[in-house]
């Protein structure tokens, strides 16, 4: 009897069992053929095209990116360019304008320099030419007081004709003398309205000696008039010019 019970209970749960294992297995079933729709041929295109498209999309977004990118560097690129022209134009203009201004500058005061120079050269000219002319003046007042001596004496009955005669040569000195001195003044003229007047000068420097060679040979040629001059009588005049 027992017996009986033990398998009447083992197959009542054997029938209550059977519904459970029924409902897994269609259930797997059913996620199973979820899972197999999804990689069916008939989706595999859509999701190729999705992705291809997105693929295309990024690719079109980034050449668009680079290409304002590249826009923007050249942009720049060519500002930059431009105002470095710009700045290097404005260096050359101030470079430009400096060296026009120190060139005029230096022009100037070149030529003040110039004139300065030419107004001492001018003053030491004008002042030898007054030396030779005072030199010749006294060596005429000398020649003068001579030749009133000589009168005064032959007035006195006095042989004077040696004095006169060398009186005569020490009038010819006298004029050479004039001559000379005239010719150093003429140069100094021509000199000091030359470009160049101190290579000029040069050459007065030699006419300016001349003229002192015949200012010492008028002076020695009265000289020898006075030594010429009678003893008696009155007093010959004292040659108390100073040599030139």
């Amino acid at each position: 009897m027992k017996q009986m019970c033990i398998i009447g209970l083992v197959l009542v749960c054997v029938l209550a069992s059977v519904p459970l294992v029924t409902m897994a297995h269609d259930h797997r079933h059913e996620v199973i053929v979820q899972n197999t729709n999804f990689g069916t041929s008939t989706d595999r295109p859509g999701f190729y095209q999705n992705a291809l498209q997105k693929a295309v999309d990024v690719k079109a977004n980034l050449e668009q990116r680079h290409a304002s990118i590249t826009d923007k560097f050249l942009e720049r690129a060519s500002t930059t360019r431009s105002n470095l022209f710009d700045r290097i134009g404005d260096v050359k203009a101030n470079l430009a304008d400096r060296r026009a201004h120190f060139a005029s500058t230096s022009a100037l005061r070149r030529a003040n320099l110039t004139d300065a120079i030419k107004e001492r050269i001018i003053d030491r000219a004008n002042h030898a030419a007054r030396l030779l002319d005072a030199m010749l003046e006294r060596l005429k007042g000398l020649a003068d007081r001579i030749e009133a001596r000589i009168n005064e004496l032959a007035d006195a009955g006095e042989d004077v004709s040696a004095a006169r005669a060398a009186l005569g040569e020490a009038d010819d000195a006298l004029a050479e003398t004039e001559r000379a001195i005239e010719a150093v003044k003429d140069a100094m003229h021509t000199a000091l309205d030359s470009d160049t007047p101190r290579e000029k000068l040069q050459a007065v420097k030699t006419l300016a000696q001349t003229a002192k060679e015949a200012l010492r040979a008028a002076h020695q040629a009265l000289m020898e008039a006075v030594r010429e001059l009678p003893k008696r009588g009155i007093g010959a005049p004292s040659p108390t010019t100073t040599s030139p």
